[in-house]
C-alpha cells in the first residue's frame, strides 16, 4: 500500500472527495483492505486497483463504494455497504473505499470524472528549483499568436492544502501552467522567477495584505494580472475584487483569462 497519501478530487463538481486517498495496487494490499480498522475517518480513503468487485468480508464497519473505469469516471456508488457484503460494477477498474456517508456529504454522482493530485509541493525564494505542477509546457513559438492560444503560467499561493489541490488539478486539465507558491516569500519575486502571468492570492485572514500585493503585482514588468479568493465575497464597502474560493471555478477561469495581460502585443 502507498505510504503517501494523495488528494483525490472531483473534477466534474469542483471539489475534494477525500483529503487523504492511499494506494492498494499490490495483491496483498488489496486483499487486506480495510480487514481488521475499527473505523475509516471521514476525509480517508482506500483506492483499489484493479477492483471490479469488492468484499467486506471480516470488516467491522459499513463502507461508501466508488467504482470507477480507467479514466476515473464515476460508474457505480454504493452507499453504507454493511460488513459480509459484496459489490461489483461492469467496466470498472479502481474501487473508493471511503466512510459510510461520504458519497452524499461530498456529492458525488454517476458520471462525473475524479483525479488524484500527488507530489504537491511548495516553492520558495530559497535556493531550491521551481517546480511545476503541470504537465502542459509552454510553446517557445506562442510569441507570435494569441495569448489565449497558449497555456497561462500561473503562480498560486494559498495555505489551504484542499483548495491547491482542487485548483491544480482543475487549471492544469484545462491546459494550464501551475506552479504553487507560499505567503512567506516575495510574491513578486516568485511571479517574476516563474515568469507567470497571472498570480492567485488567497486573502486568508488579511484580505489588505493581498491586496498589497496585488498592487505590487500589476505595477511589473511585463504585468502580472491578479485573481485575489477567499472563503467569503467581501462587504460592499471593501474596494477589494474578491472571489468566492469553493464558488463557480468556470468563474475562477474567465477571471483568469480577464485579468491575463495580452503579451503578444508590440509598439506601434
Amino acid at each position: 500500500m502507498d505510504s503517501q497519501p494523495r488528494c483525490i478530487v472531483n473534477l466534474t463538481r469542483g471539489s475534494v472527495v477525500c483529503e487523504r486517498g492511499f494506494a492498494a495496487d499490490q495483491p496483498i494490499a488489496r486483499m487486506c483492505g480495510l480487514m481488521g480498522r475499527r473505523l475509516l475517518p471521514a476525509g480517508d480513503g482506500l483506492l483499489l486497483t484493479p477492483a471490479p468487485s469488492i468484499h467486506t468480508g471480516f470488516m467491522r464497519f459499513p463502507i461508501d463504494v466508488i467504482f470507477l473505469d480507467r479514466e476515473l469516471h464515476v460508474l457505480k456508488l454504493v452507499e453504507e455497504l454493511r460488513p459480509w457484503r459484496a459489490a461489483a460494477a461492469r467496466g470498472a477498474r479502481s474501487a473508493l473505499e471511503l466512510a459510510p456517508g461520504e458519497v452524499a456529504r461530498r456529492g458525488v454522482e454517476v458520471g462525473d470524472i475524479l483525479d488524484v493530485v500527488a507530489g504537491l509541493r511548495l516553492v520558495s525564494n530559497a535556493s531550491e528549483e521551481p517546480h511545476n505542477q503541470s504537465c502542459a509546457t509552454l510553446d517557445d513559438g506562442a510569441n507570435g499568436r494569441d495569448a489565449a492560444a497558449s497555456p497561462a503560467r500561473l503562480l498560486l499561493i494559498a495555505a489551504d492544502r484542499r483548495f491547491r489541490a482542487v485548483a491544480t488539478a482543475l487549471l492544469t486539465r484545462r491546459g494550464c501552467s501551475v506552479t504553487l507558491g507560499e505567503w512567506t516569500a516575495s510574491v513578486a519575486e516568485l511571479a517574476t522567477r516563474e515568469a507567470a502571468e497571472v498570480v492567485i492570492l488567497e486573502a486568508g485572514l488579511s484580505p489588505a495584505a493581498a491586496a498589497r500585493e496585488a498592487a505590487h503585482l500589476r505595477t511589473l514588468d511585463p504585468p502580472v494580472g491578479v485573481v485575489i479568493v477567499g472563503e467569503e465575497p467581501l462587504d460592499g464597502a471593501s474596494s477589494i475584487h474578491l472571489l468566492s474560493k469553493w464558488g463557480s471555478f468556470d468563474g475562477l477561469y474567465e477571471e483568469i483569462q480577464r485579468v491575463r495581460p495580452d503579451r503578444t502585443r508590440r509598439p506601434s
